[in-house]
């Protein structure tokens, strides 16, 4: 018999790593320096070009960190091949540049322990700057109305999958994982295809997860690569059958006049007017509104 299950839930941590050097190591850490320590951490290097391979060498002395090599296939890909090898009961899709709060798995699994009924939990976040210094301001997780707010991009929500514990029987049995074709905006699709099967119950206190922001992140700067997934991400939503029409348009909408704004700021003009138009035939009174008073602003997509 395995001696865990006369244990708690045993969880399972999948960290991504590509190039993660700078921070691989103090995002380790914080899952070693947790009050709950029945877990595992799967880490899958995706090619790492830098030294992210021999910093995480360092940890294979224990047991319960395993270590997966593969070529570079992007951070969707690397989640589902992680998830492919964990055993737990729970599970964490931990990005190499945040950190856990040393309650992070005590309170989560306390939570989902406590409340059956819900495949998922999350907490509030803290985000830190490079160096760890705390930014302005505290973000939630999405909880009970996370359809309606994740394609509304509630300014209060976040939704970095680092912040969310998830039943494993739970992905499993409706076949959920991170679309491989979407990177940055993988995080969002996935809560969106989550939020058809299950609940998510949020923490209120405590429990942070430390959301690092800085200049490597990958939703933090506007390439014509970001915009692409955006738009892919859009087609995607698009697609979807199980959504409220008002909803869906009010996100084709503010998805549409986002990778406009993009592609203003890139001086794309040709695709920036294509998708000024789609805003128009949605919604002709919204659009000047949003012309005069914010295709000025930064455009990161997140």
């Amino acid at each position: 018999m395995d001696e865990r299950e006369n244990q708690n839930p045993f969880v399972s941590l999948i960290i991504p790593a590509y190039n993660a050097a700078p921070f691989i190591e103090t995002t380790v850490h914080s899952v070693l320096q947790q009050t709950y320590q029945n877990w595992e951490l799967l880490i899958v290097n995706d090619g790492s070009t830098d030294s992210t391979v021999d910093l995480i060498s360092a940890y294979i002395d224990d047991a319960r960190v395993r270590i997966f090599n593969k070529e570079n296939t992007g951070v969707s890909d690397s989640r589902n091949t992680g998830l492919k090898y964990t055993t737990g009961e729970y599970v964490v899709f931990l990005d190499a540049d945040d950190v856990l709060y040393e309650n992070f798995l005590e309170k989560r699994v306390e939570a989902l322990t406590l409340h059956p009924e819900y495949a998922m939990c999350c907490s509030y976040t803290r985000v830190i700057d490079a160096g760890g210094k705390s930014l302005s301001g505290m973000l939630r997780g999405s909880s009970e109305n996370m359809l309606q707010e994740v394609m509304n991009y509630d300014l209060d929500v976040i939704t970095c999958p680092s912040n969310y514990m998830i039943r494993r029987k739970f992905l499993m049995d409706h076949t959920l994982g991170f679309n491989a074709t979407l990177q940055s905006t993988a995080d969002r699709f996935f809560l969106i295809q989550a939020s058809f099967h299950g609940k998510c119950f949020l923490i209120e206190n405590d429990a942070w997860l430390l959301y690092r922001k800085h200049f490597q992140s990958m939703s933090n700067y506007l390439t014509t690569d970001l915009v692409q997934d955006k738009i892919r991400y859009l087609e995607l939503v698009r697609q979807l059958k199980n959504i409220p029409s008002s909803l869906k348009r009010s996100f084709i909408y503010k998805t549409s006049f986002y990778i406009g704004g993009a592609f203003w700021k890139l001086k794309i003009f040709q695709s920036f007017l294509k998708y000024m138009f789609r805003c128009f035939l949605i919604n002709p009174p919204q659009l000047i509104k949003d012309i005069a008073t914010r295709l000025n602003r930064d455009y990161t997509l997140n």
